[in-house]
């Protein structure tokens, strides 16, 4: 907890305190004015507006992992727009702190959504969770880039079981040809890769 309230940057929304109640661990943080969704702002804007966003939200999530945090649930819901226009990182680690303050780690994909994990998040269908480190938030961002460029999801995941969510996840995603520059299109590519050692290692790259 102590760690989350250290992530002091413009992008990630301020955490103000934390603590347990009953054992369920609750959080008070910043208040984004006017806040929608960054696929909600970005609707809007053109492909060089929505790229300097989402470089804005690089920077942010970098910052996390700079300071040990793997946030574990980035989507658009979490990735908001103030009235300001700029863009804020909100429950960055909470997935982290809910198992911490659990019994220990929890077996199985029990925290993060579904639709935006990486397949070593997700784990085996019936198994449990592999592992997952700063290439899973990669990916999850590679999932909220194929969105933002092209205004639909890359994988239609509404209603699926983890195991049909994993074996979607194991999938190359197509980038559809002729819609991206092809420069834009590799860095997609690259960031979805179903294996992390093919992904890049880091937000920064």
């Amino acid at each position: 907890g102590h760690l989350l309230a250290r992530l002091a940057h413009p992008g990630i929304a301020a955490v103000h305190a934390m603590g347990l109640d009953d054992g369920r661990p609750w959080i008070a943080m910043e208040l984004v004015p006017g806040a929608r969704t960054l696929t909600e702002h970005a609707a809007g804007l053109d492909r060089a507006a929505r790229l300097e966003l989402f470089d804005e939200v690089l920077a942010a999530v970098q910052h996390g992992h700079q300071k040990g945090v793997v946030h574990r649930d980035l989507k658009p819901d979490n990735l908001l727009v103030g009235s300001d226009g700029r863009p804020r990182v909100i429950d960055f680690g909470i997935a982290g702190l809910v198992e911490d303050a659990a019994e220990g780690p929890r077996r199985g994909p029990r925290f993060g959504s579904l639709a935006w994990m990486a397949p070593e998040a997700l784990g085996e269908p019936g198994g449990h969770d592999v592992g997952a480190d700063v290439r899973a938030d990669v990916f999850a961002l590679g999932l909220v880039l194929f969105e933002l460029l092209l205004d639909r999801p890359a994988r239609d995941l509404a209603g699926a079981t983890t195991a049909e969510a994993l074996s979607s996840a194991q999938e190359p995603v197509s980038v559809p040809t002729g819609a991206l520059p092809r420069s834009l299109g590799a860095v997609l590519e690259r960031a979805l890769a179903p294996d992390p050692t093919r992904r890049y290692p880091a937000v920064e790259a």
